[in-house]
């Protein structure tokens, strides 16, 4: 099922190039303008000279150097204004570090892996 969702410039950010290409895939199918990138490192770069370009970032927890939340930290203290963001995690990964920030940041979701497209185009929606 395809819910199609307003077309938005989403970041994504994996460093498993499988998972990077079949989320980016979901998204563009539903409608959206997407930029993938495999680190969080390279992300911030581009929020450096894009700082207003997305409107929406989804990023996985488990990261080398830089995991999701020292990422979303990063982009907080540099003042990161984007309005939706989607932490991705296993289950097993869910920690007190992912639901603190979630508490600390109202536009912060997370999604739990295995999801499906629905899942995924659902939490960008609400």
């Amino acid at each position: 099922m395809n819910i199609k969702i307003a077309p938005r410039k989403i970041l994504v950010v994996d460093n498993d190039e499988m998972v990077l290409d079949i989320i980016s895939l979901c998204l563009r199918r539903n409608g959206s303008d997407v930029t993938a990138v495999p680190s969080a490192e390279q992300a911030l770069k581009i929020l450096e000279n894009f700082p207003e370009e997305f409107e929406a970032l989804i990023t996985d927890y488990k990261m080398p150097v830089m995991n999701g939340v020292e990422f979303i930290q990063e982009l907080k203290k540099a003042g990161s204004k984007i309005p939706k963001i989607v932490i991705v995690s296993s289950m097993i990964d869910l920690n007190d570090d992912i639901k603190d920030l979630c508490n600390k940041y109202q536009q912060l979701k997370t999604l739990t892996k295995p999801f499906t497209e629905d899942e995924l185009i659902q939490i960008l929606k609400d």
